[in-house]
């Protein structure tokens, strides 16, 4: 509840007082999306959305390259998996995902249409000027696009299995 009231503050404070918009470009904000739905009421949402099993070979590598033991639950640990044990890091990180994209599915049920997008990471990797397009139509006539921002290269873990194949398979299976 402490951090509850402490975002409450900090979303005041930059809505009274910065007069801009705020983003939160972070999937942990997914842990206090129903907070952020009811404490900022004119809040817009834009998930990127990107395939389970993309993510979860992400995470994986993420753990490694963090030096994380497989038994951690890293990075957003959703409610759900909150001393709940796996049969394997796979079925950990796999259902980790899908509860991270349920909460996501669950905040948005709450809103109207109007105040989220949805737009697939493929889609963002493939035509990143449509999609930019896209989001700055959703937002409105007041928002301009920057002239001469660039786009960086961006390219979806097309079939970037891991080393691992029974873990893999894992993720196929559970995140497919």
């Amino acid at each position: 509840m402490e951090r509850v009231a402490e975002l409450d503050r900090i979303l005041a404070y930059v809505d009274t007082t910065a007069g801009k918009p705020l983003m939160v470009k972070t999937l942990g904000a997914v842990l206090y999306l129903h907070s952020i739905i009811h404490l900022v009421p004119n809040s817009r949402f834009l998930y990127v959305q990107r395939r389970l099993l993309d993510t979860a070979r992400s995470i994986f590598h993420a753990k490694r390259r963090e030096r994380k033991s497989p038994e951690t639950v890293w990075y957003v640990v959703p409610p759900a998996l909150c001393n709940r044990r796996f049969e394997t890091e796979a079925h950990q990180i796999a259902a980790q995902v899908r509860a991270i994209h349920q909460l996501v599915i669950e905040g948005f049920s709450e809103l109207s249409s109007e105040r989220y997008l949805t737009v697939q990471y493929e889609d963002l990797c493939r035509n990143p000027q449509h999609v930019v397009a896209r989001v700055a139509q959703w937002l409105g006539p007041d928002v301009r696009l920057r002239a001469g921002a660039r786009v960086p290269p961006l390219s979806p873990a097309e079939a970037r299995p891991l080393t691992d194949v029974a873990l893999d398979r894992v993720f196929q299976q559970e995140c497919g």
